[in-house]
């Protein structure tokens, strides 16, 4: 966590408790549905919450996390980071 404010971009961190295993969740729904990326639903106007995901590391899940974080720096200016990714 003490990296993230060295990296050049705004960011805050979320800590959440669960009462069941999220990231079991997030795998399991990764596996039965063939994604390579899951994320918690925000509501509103965001498709996602940025602050909760997991991201499987193979050639699309890659690709999906380097054309966000290129997206990163203008997104923020424009409202957030959440807006490049669309369900």
């Amino acid at each position: 966590m003490n990296a993230v404010p060295n990296l050049g971009f705004p960011a805050d961190i979320d800590l959440a408790y669960a009462p069941k295993d999220v990231w079991t969740s997030y795998l399991t729904l990764l596996e039965t549905s063939s994604a390579d990326a899951a994320f918690q639903v925000e509501g509103g106007n965001s498709p996602i919450n940025s602050g909760n995901y997991v991201v499987l590391p193979n050639q699309r899940g890659k690709a999906l996390m380097e054309a966000w974080m290129a997206y990163a720096p203008d997104g923020v200016n424009k409202g957030g980071n959440q807006a490049s990714i669309r369900t």
